[in-house]
């Protein structure tokens, strides 16, 4: 899948790994939210509907070392 981002959660607690999945996606809440000067109601998206765009968003960028989307190198 284009864009796909591997996170590694072994090693973690059930509780740890669901820690970091949500931050993960707070985080990409976060730089999509940092564009509603330009798209006013992009606020109002939920998580997933947010982690949607964030793939949409990053599907231009080639050989960023992502093997979904061109390896570099």
């Amino acid at each position: 899948m284009p864009g796909q981002t591997i996170v590694n959660f072994e090693g973690l607690s059930a509780d740890a790994a669901k820690e970091l999945a949500d931050g993960m996606a707070k985080a990409s809440r976060a730089r999509i939210e940092s564009i509603a000067k330009v798209f006013p109601d992009i606020g109002k998206l939920s998580l997933d509907d947010v982690n949607k765009a964030e793939r949409l968003f990053g599907i231009g960028r080639l050989a960023d070392g992502n093997c979904g989307n061109g390896c570099a190198g």
